[in-house]
């Protein structure tokens, strides 16, 4: 792949303040080094990747001669051709990925690879995406409506993709760099009292509630709280979960929540089924903040938690099960006296001391 270097002092000032672009040529076993005329960086880059535009074409244009040759051999009736398709490679990811993966990342990966058929075509080969198609992908996301924040879910799928591609050698390089949009600064959302209280009542299934109520007190995931990814220990003092990455933490299971636990896995209930009837209830309340999900009751433990232990950010992100504190010290940006307006002994709300 091509890169920009200077030359070595030893060539002389005149030559070595000026950026080269260096091209590896396998078969002379030598570097060849392209002057871009430039002693600014900034536009020097702009010429190397044109020469990355040229070098993806003239690759795109071997393989597709290459495949047309391959169509006409015939070995024991049988013609030899590699499909280097989107949508045959997408399906052979999928199918790979599904091995190992949950079914909820598969959907996502599959949705990712499904809008990057729909940007171009499935039957382009992968060989023909060049840099220039980061922008084609983007501007297509964002014409079908998806938020920069689901725009961004859908591109480290898609990176995802690639790099299964290069692992399988069926690529080398990145086809194009995945860069991810950026996204101002929002604080995670808690669910006060008059909100929770307005779901709930549009809620009639019993173990959905019980369901409900362990989340905002154990700060679960939705997925946690299913029976394959968490187990009741210690004479049901605690939950040992299963998170994210296969990592196991310890999750204080509260008394008074522990009938609600019990009785809801008792049901066999399925956590997507709960999380599809908060969502309606929430919009039969009138409560328009998309944010304001079963997930936020997640949010709403660990806002209250950084009250009770006041601001303790480590603490916090252990019972979390947070891969990093600097998610942690998201929360931490609401200040301790706004936690003590909603979570304080002296407000009268369902969350103290719960």
């Amino acid at each position: 792949m091509a890169q920009l270097k200077r030359l070595p002092a030893k060539y002389g000032k005149d030559k070595s303040d000026i950026w080269y672009v260096r091209i590896w040529l396998p078969e002379f076993n030598r570097y060849k080094f392209i002057s871009t005329g430039e002693r600014d960086e900034r536009k020097a880059k702009w010429y190397l990747t044109q020469v990355k535009k040229a070098q993806f074409l003239v690759r795109a244009r071997i393989e597709r001669d290459i495949n047309k040759a391959l169509k006409q051999v015939d070995l024991g009736g049988e013609i030899i051709k590699k499909d280097l398709s989107i949508l045959t490679l997408s399906k052979r990811f999928i199918k790979s990925v599904s091995l190992r993966v949950a079914k909820q990342t598969v959907r996502s990966y599959s949705s990712s690879v499904d809008n990057l058929m729909d940007a171009f075509r499935p039957t382009m080969s992968i060989l023909e995406l060049n840099p220039d198609s980061y922008d084609k992908l983007v501007t297509h996301l964002r014409d079908i409506g998806l938020t920069d924040t689901t725009i961004n879910i859908r591109l480290r799928s898609i990176k995802v993709f690639f790099n299964w591609c290069i692992k399988r050698r069926i690529i080398d390089v990145m086809p194009f760099h995945v860069q991810l949009l950026k996204i101002g600064h929002r604080s995670p959302k808690l669910m006060d009292r008059s909100e929770l209280d307005a779901i709930l009542n549009n809620i009639d299934d019993i173990p959905s509630k019980q369901a409900i109520n362990v989340y905002l007190h154990t700060g679960l995931r939705k997925s946690e709280l299913s029976p394959k990814n968490h187990v009741l220990e210690g004479n049901g003092r605690y939950l040992k979960v299963i998170d994210k990455g296969n990592k196991k933490r310890i999750v204080p299971m509260p008394e008074n929540v522990l009938n609600d636990y019990q009785s809801f896995m008792e049901s066999g209930r399925d956590v997507n089924k709960v999380s599809r009837l908060f969502s309606k209830a929430r919009e039969k309340s009138g409560i328009k903040d998309p944010q304001k999900t079963l997930h936020a009751l997640r949010h709403t433990f660990a806002f209250r938690k950084l009250y009770e232990t006041k601001m303790d950010i480590i603490q916090v992100r252990d019972i979390m099960g947070h891969t990093s504190v600097k998610v942690t010290e998201g929360y931490s940006r609401v200040g301790l006296d706004y936690l003590e307006s909603i979570f304080g002994k002296n407000n009268d709300t369902k969350y103290a001391n719960a």
